[in-house]
């Protein structure tokens, strides 16, 4: 976690304390640490097969995760198992201060 900003080292360790499982487009599977906020949202769209409702909710991550001798970041199109539920990462933005990454946050949409 050194090329984090010190921001990450100190703050997002209290914040980012779910046990999460990522599943990466391969089908390799990493256990992580995250937040996933409990709010849901309901997106509604017309499509020409009609309305569809999909529920979303933001994620929170680390920038990337050491498991074992592998690095890992959270991407559009993986997935995210929390409490039972899994979540498509639909997009993922990362945040940063003074050129180091400080924080990962994606857009999920529930299955």
């Amino acid at each position: 976690m050194s090329s984090f900003h010190k921001i990450a080292q100190t703050l997002l360790k209290e914040v980012l304390v779910q046990d999460l499982t990522l599943t990466k487009k391969d089908g390799n599977q990493y256990s992580i640490k995250g937040y996933i906020q409990s709010e849901r949202t309901i997106d509604t769209a017309f499509r020409e097969v009609g309305f569809l409702e999909k529920y979303t909710v933001v994620g929170y991550f680390y920038p990337s995760y050491t498991v074992g001798t592998t690095t890992v970041k959270v991407e559009e199109g993986d997935k995210i198992t929390f409490q039972s539920q899994e979540y498509l990462v639909d997009r993922v933005t990362t945040h940063y201060f003074e050129n180091k990454p400080v924080y990962t946050e994606a857009i999920l949409e529930g299955r």
